[in-house]
């Protein structure tokens, strides 16, 4: 047998899919365990890197990561303390609108009594008032009787001391008795003396009404204290009495 050699210009297809055989990330190879055209299978280890650069990334990370676990457990104590704060707030907020509402009922209820209180005082008011002005018109119209009175009584006087001046002339010519004179003497000191009597009536209702106007005027002041508790002006139809 020959053996027998040929050039020819040929080209070389490999029979199966192509693959790229890399590793999964750049490094310096460290080293290798295989040799040129050796034979491999699917997990077989071919070569080391240096993975010092990632073992360094790796320290980073799980630093990194010891610190955001840190970070989150203080959030996390913070969240809660603002939990336990804000709760503690919402509690107090709620006393306080308790407390409010109850001081509002109670306000209202107080309001509600002196309402009632006070409308029964301008109520009594009113009628004191009423009844002050009736005994001050009533007053008045004496007064007007009693100085009607005194006028006429007046004009008695002075008609009974024209006519016993008349008499004394007369007595003295002897034309009337001394009995008569006596008579018209005694006509004149009983119209003095009811003069005199009905004067002291017209000063005593003058009195009577001078108290009658103070008294009106202390029930216009009740009257404005019980409508107007904190003090302001007196409600219309309230009628002021001159001092």
């Amino acid at each position: 047998k020959y053996d027998v050699m040929v050039r020819v210009s040929a080209t070389v297809r490999p029979s199966g899919e192509v693959k790229l055989v890399q590793a999964a990330f750049e490094g310096m190879v460290k080293s290798i365990l295989v040799n040129e055209n050796s034979l491999v299978k699917r997990g077989d280890a071919i070569a080391f890197l240096d993975d010092s650069p990632l073992q360094t990334k790796k320290s980073q990370l799980q630093s990194n990561l010891q610190q955001n676990q840190l970070q989150l457990t203080q959030l996390d104590a913070q969240l809660q303390a603002l939990e336990a704060q804000i709760a503690a707030e919402t509690d107090r907020i709620k006393r306080a609108v308790a407390s409010a509402a109850a001081d509002l009922n109670r306000i209202q209820r107080d309001y509600q009594d002196r309402r009632i209180t006070t409308l029964s005082e301008v109520q009594e008011a009113d009628a004191n008032l009423k009844i002050s002005q009736n005994e001050l018109q009533k007053a008045e119209a004496e007064l007007q009787s009693a100085e009607a009175n005194v006028q006429a009584t007046f004009a008695a006087v002075k008609a009974a001391k024209v006519k016993r001046d008349r008499f004394q002339t007369a007595a003295q010519s002897g034309s009337i008795s001394q009995s008569q004179l006596e008579e018209t003497q005694l006509t004149v000191d009983q119209q003095e003396q009811a003069l005199k009597s009905q004067k002291a009536v017209v000063e005593s209702q003058k009195q009577t009404i001078e108290k009658q106007q103070q008294a009106i005027t202390a029930a216009i002041a009740r009257r404005n204290r019980a409508a107007s508790p904190t003090g302001g002006a007196p409600p219309p139809g309230i009628p002021e009495v001159a001092r």
